[in-house]
């Protein structure tokens, strides 16, 4: 387990986001003392997001829970970066982390939506106050924001933005992050905290293969391959990586459709045999043997289900990890294949269903979390006018 998770596991889940604004502050200000001029690396991502150029900054410091006035009460940000660009113009940012809770609003904001005041509205008014400074805003989050939040910030003219932790993790430049840094074991415990899309090495897409081989297709015995201990071990956790990178896709995918629920991520292994080898009278151990012998081809499901329009329909979303002796018997003449899809049922009849292009897993697996999420908005998309251009239902599921 990496060092910074294995602390965090020590405390509760709600001061997850505390927990990181002290892992950024910490090694930024470890990098100012080492080297006091120009941007820390850990927060370029910050500066390229917003937009500003990190040329000739300086006398840059990295300060917490600093307090500012909102609307109805105090707030505390969570990060407060100040510096001085090459012509002398003074800038502050505010940063604010969100892991697993939302936008908080005033502790005496009114039910009625119109006269509350949230964190999001106090620091956009904070952006509006005149001052020397050049201001600026970012609200750095683990998962998608509420969609009325995303909204308002999209459609502000002022300079704030919405980052994610994987877009925070692929901001930073990997060549000058040596292996052994704090920043290093910051990129790695964003990874195993499910935060960042998992990109299998050469090694682990060898490992995966092998664990669907060993899963599907007739064993390689007499082949002359041998599966290693590390393979046979390495190949699930490879598999659990990949299941938590749909997880994060499929929250994703929910923050952009009419759904007040979460969706429902499900994996399901489907075997196919070269001929029936059901027979009920046969010892188990027998019917292993034709098993393994009659194994052909083989598909892993990932899927995940919303229902929309009340519960009227049920759109589904999925990928396909497929399988197959591509030559034959021949064992050595195995790849991966990687399918999205997406259906729309209405009850238990299926209404349609849009694939999309078969990608091999080498090629699928080096795919960020944005293409992804893009390719199946794409099939939703197609799904969707479908449906509203043969009245299955009044209004778009797709949020704009």
């Amino acid at each position: 387990m990496n060092f910074f998770s294995e602390f965090q596991s020590k405390f509760p889940s709600k001061y997850s986001g505390q927990y990181l604004e002290a892992i950024i502050k910490s090694i930024a200000n470890f990098e100012l003392n080492s080297q006091p001029v120009g941007v820390p690396l850990i927060l370029v991502p910050v500066f390229k997001r917003l937009k500003i150029s990190v040329r000739g900054v300086r006398d840059l410091t990295v300060d917490s829970e600093v307090q500012f006035k909102g609307k109805v009460q105090n707030r505390r940000v969570d990060l407060v970066i100040e510096f001085v660009d090459s012509g002398n113009q003074p800038h502050a940012i505010y940063v604010e982390i969100k892991v697993d809770d939302d936008i908080i609003k005033a502790k005496n904001a009114n039910v009625d939506d119109s006269s509350t005041s949230n964190q999001l509205d106090d620091y956009l008014t904070w952006l509006e106050v005149e001052s020397d400074v050049a201001k600026h805003f970012l609200i750095l989050t683990a998962h998608p924001l509420n969609f009325e939040h995303m909204n308002k910030l999209k459609k502000s003219q002022k300079p704030a933005s919405h980052m994610y932790f994987g877009d925070y993790f692929y901001g930073l430049n990997f060549k000058e992050i040596s292996a052994d840094s704090m920043i290093d074991m910051f990129r790695m415990y964003l990874i195993e905290e499910g935060y960042v899309m998992y990109q299998p090495s050469e090694d682990d897409a060898k490992d995966f293969l092998s664990f669907m081989a060993l899963n599907f297709l007739v064993h390689t015995n007499g082949h002359g391959k041998v599966v290693s201990n590390r393979k046979i071990s390495n190949g699930p956790i490879v598999f659990a990586g990949l299941v938590k990178n749909w997880q994060l896709i499929s929250a994703r995918i929910n923050a952009v459709l009419k759904t007040r629920g979460v969706p429902a991520v499900r994996y399901l292994p489907e075997q196919v045999l070269k001929k029936n080898v059901n027979d009920k009278n046969e010892s188990y151990t027998f019917h292993r043997g034709k098993m393994r012998k009659n194994r052909n081809f083989g598909r892993m499901w990932l899927v995940s289900d919303v229902s929309v329009h009340d519960k009227k329909a049920e759109l589904t979303w999925g990928l396909i990890y497929s399988i197959a002796n591509v030559n034959g018997d021949d064992a050595k003449s195995t790849s991966i294949q990687c399918t999205n899809f997406v259906s729309l049922s209405l009850g238990n009849v299926l209404y349609k269903e849009v694939v999309g292009e078969t990608t091999p897993f080498d090629v699928y697996s080096k795919r960020g979390a944005e293409v992804v999420v893009s390719d199946l908005i794409g099939l939703i998309e197609k799904v969707d006018k479908s449906a509203l251009e043969h009245g299955i239902y009044p209004l778009s599921i797709i949020k704009s």
